[in-house]
């Protein structure tokens, strides 16, 4: 698009009829086109002639050097380095549609975008900056068309904002970004990628203590290690958050464990009774199914069918010579 620009051709005596304002790119004598409408369809003449009052009109788009000359061919007035820059139209415009590329209109520079079709891989406009609201979720593809933060793809997340900006020759590159789900809030949330560690470690939390029942859910919302009160018998470790969670159980009384599909104890099929300060390393196969690691406070081997009390001895024998 083109910025107006008019010029009434006077010297505060008389208007100058038929007067010429030659346009040239700033600071040289190459001429450069401006236009007799905004959408620059159609080129105005080079020079452009005033009418019957000394009026010049014609849109512009870029930095200009004018030249004014009379009908005589005198030059009146050398005006360079003139700035006629459209600016976009500010506000809301009417909503688009997701697409492979999609237009930006011209009534506005703040757009929302509906559908998920796409991927996206191309925007078109002739604005110098646009926002955007995804109202649902497309995929962005990062390209030499558009340049997105990090030079991945993204999978847009409904209510998510962005801002681009217009390099020019079809390239639109993002300046900022306001994910729905930028970040997990302190509630918590679900990564989706993978976390790599550099000379650092997660600190873990310890859960609040919950008391033995037949079902004794360990999996609440607190920390990694959660201590088990109490002797009552257990049959099962309530529904874990997903399959693959661990948890560290300690036990504070003296509760047997039964062997079962809910848990599979690593004691050869049999039943195990705690001892106080054992801890039971638990492993969800399924949200319902965990694997158990027992390992004795007492340093002994856990043996199929043994009670916590139970040791194995070993006696060596000397040899006579």
């Amino acid at each position: 698009m083109a910025t107006y620009g008019q010029f009434i051709v006077f010297d505060f005596t008389t208007t100058y009829p038929g007067a010429t304002v030659t346009h040239y790119a700033a600071g040289t004598t190459t001429l450069q086109n401006v236009w007799t409408d905004r959408g620059k369809t159609t080129a105005a003449a080079q020079p452009v002639v005033s009418d019957s009052n000394g009026v010049v009109s014609f849109y512009g788009d870029g930095i200009y050097k004018f030249v004014v000359k009379d009908t005589a061919g005198s030059t009146l007035y050398t005006w360079d380095n003139v700035n006629l820059v459209d600016l976009p139209l500010a506000g809301k415009g009417a909503s688009l549609t997701s697409a492979g590329t999609v237009t930006f209109g011209t009534d506005g520079d703040y757009f929302h975008i509906t559908g998920s079709a796409g991927p996206i891989t191309n925007f078109s406009g002739t604005q110098g900056q646009v926002t955007v609201v995804f109202d649902s979720t497309p995929t962005l593809t990062h390209s030499a068309q558009i340049i997105l933060r990090g030079s991945v793809n993204y999978v847009v997340i409904a209510n998510d904002v962005f801002g681009f900006a217009n390099e020019g020759n079809g390239v639109w590159r993002e300046i900022f970004r306001s994910p729905t789900a930028l970040a997990l809030t302190l509630t918590g949330g679900t990564m989706t990628g993978n976390i790599s560690m550099s000379a650092a470690s997660f600190i873990e939390s310890e859960d609040t203590v919950v008391t033995a029942a037949a079902s004794t859910n360990i999996w609440t919302s607190g920390g990694n290690t959660v201590h088990v009160a109490g002797n009552t018998g257990i049959t099962d470790f309530g529904t874990a958050p997903q399959a693959g969670a661990w948890k560290k159980v300690i036990f504070d009384g003296i509760p047997q464990l039964t062997q079962s599909a809910n848990l599979n104890l690593n004691a050869g099929g049999e039943n195990v009774t705690m001892a106080a300060n054992d801890l039971a390393l638990v492993y969800a196969d399924t949200t319902t199914q965990m694997d158990v690691f027992i390992i004795r406070k007492s340093g002994l081997a856990l043996v199929a069918g043994a009670t916590a009390s139970s040791y194995i001895s070993v006696y060596a024998y000397p040899t006579r010579p």
